[in-house]
């Protein structure tokens, strides 16, 4: 009996182990427009000065005002703000500290029609801008995405109403449709980075020495 109950407390431990690190490299996709779970909002045509960093930091900031599943124009400058539905509950207010920004306008940035970005950090905002003064930008509340984890996020986005850009939201686009990502920014850091793989195989190989040693000392007794 006690051989028996070792050996099915190792198989056990083991699955659990590997569902776990299997779980940390599972690849989260976010796509455009206001139906993503994670998708705060929309903004038409969106601020182009300030610096990257200021400029996502108001509008972020902005669009938390608007509310849910609701759209208005920003009396100050006229861009289009567009809410999802997606409740997130009360939204801390976007800063500056800690924020991770780059401008994606090489072809080397995108691993085809996605850029897959690893989080070094938990982060609560991501936004993606598209195209410029032409184009728009996606927000995304990034809060519940633990770090380690690898975003994939589309490269190309298109108006949901065809010939009308600054009408509906930006949905999810191929490279004959309009607007190429420009940049990304990620604001409001918090945990750090997970371990990765090489600590979780040494972590794996150090948890399964012991269950060996346990199932031998359970055999012996």
């Amino acid at each position: 009996m006690k051989v028996k109950y070792a050996n099915w407390l190792a198989g056990t431990a083991l699955a659990i182990t590997l569902s776990i690190a299997g779980a940390a490299k599972a690849n989260t996709i976010l796509n455009v427009g206001l139906t993503d779970p994670y998708a705060l909002g929309n903004i038409l045509n969106g601020i182009q000065a300030g610096g990257q960093v200021n400029r996502d930091i108001d509008m972020i900031n902005y669009l938390i005002t608007v509310p849910l599943n609701t759209t208005q124009d920003r009396p100050s400058d006229g861009d289009h703000y567009m809410r999802s539905a997606n409740n997130f509950g009360t939204l801390p207010t976007a800063v500056a500290t800690g924020a991770q920004f780059a401008a994606t306008t090489t072809e080397a940035a995108f691993t085809g029609n996605k850029l897959l970005l690893t989080l070094t950090s938990s982060f609560t905002y991501l936004l993606v801008a598209y195209d410029g003064p032409n184009g728009g930008a996606q927000v995304y509340d990034i809060a519940s995405i633990v770090a380690g984890t690898t975003l994939e996020i589309t490269r190309y986005a298109r108006p949901s109403v065809a010939g009308s850009p600054g009408t509906g939201p930006l949905v999810d686009g191929t490279s004959a449709q309009q607007y190429q990502m420009t940049g990304w920014t990620l604001l409001n850091p918090g945990t750090t980075q997970v371990p990765d793989g090489g600590v979780t195989v040494m972590m794996l190989g150090g948890a399964l020495g012991a269950i060996w040693l346990l199932r031998k000392k359970l055999a012996a007794a």
